[in-house]
């Protein structure tokens, strides 16, 4: 009786297990070939995109390689120009001195009111010495006598002054002449200071004026 039974079973059940057995493998075939379809779409998506952002990084980069080429660039262009406008600044300030000392030189050359002022003026020779007060006022030359009182006797003229060298000349020209032949009176003087001036008259005599 079992052995009927078990036969009847292995006649009916086995094929329908066989059958069930054979029905589960190819749904679970067919169904990991189209995950594995899914998963494989999905994948090239994302490689797609990766060297897509790659190749954006990779020309983001050189842009931005040749911007900081090019900055540098201008950044060396700019210092070589700051360095050039500053050499063109410092000779330009250096013309512009050698104007001013040129205009004061020439200012200078001939302003006779240099020598404004009252003196005491001293000569002396190998034979003798002189002393007086003199009062110069714009090329006007006088000596003071007696009592204070001043006198006009000559005008200044043919006034040079050097003032890179500090020497001044300049002639006396006298109303009344002390050597009738001769009514111009040369005198070069070197200016020690502003007060003091020495030199000779004529080239004879030696000659101090003290600023008083």
């Amino acid at each position: 009786m079992v052995t009927l039974a078990s036969a009847v079973c292995y006649t009916l059940i086995i094929p329908i297990l066989r059958n069930s057995i054979h029905a589960l493998n190819a749904w679970a075939f067919r169904w990991g070939n189209k995950w594995s379809l899914d998963i494989a779409k999905g994948s090239v998506v994302d490689i797609e995109r990766y060297l897509t952002l790659r190749d954006s990084y990779k020309t983001n980069i050189e842009m931005l390689a040749k911007i900081i080429a090019e900055e540098k660039k201008f950044e060396n262009v700019m210092e070589q120009t700051n360095t050039m406008l500053l050499q063109t600044q410092n000779e330009l300030q250096e013309y512009r001195n050698k104007i001013t000392e040129q205009s004061k030189f020439v200012t200078d050359l001939y302003d006779a009111r240099l020598l404004n002022g009252r003196w005491n003026k001293k000569m002396k020779s190998s034979h003798v010495a002189h002393e007086e007060e003199v009062i110069i006022e714009d090329s006007k030359y006088f000596i003071t006598q007696e009592f204070g009182e001043k006198k006009y006797v000559a005008s200044i003229q043919n006034f040079i002054f050097d003032n890179r060298t500090n020497n001044l000349f300049f002639m006396l020209n006298y109303f009344e002449p002390e050597i009738k032949s001769k009514p111009y009176i040369a005198i070069a003087v070197k200016i020690e200071t502003m007060d003091l001036f020495v030199g000779q008259q004529d080239g004879v005599w030696q000659v101090e004026y003290k600023r008083k």
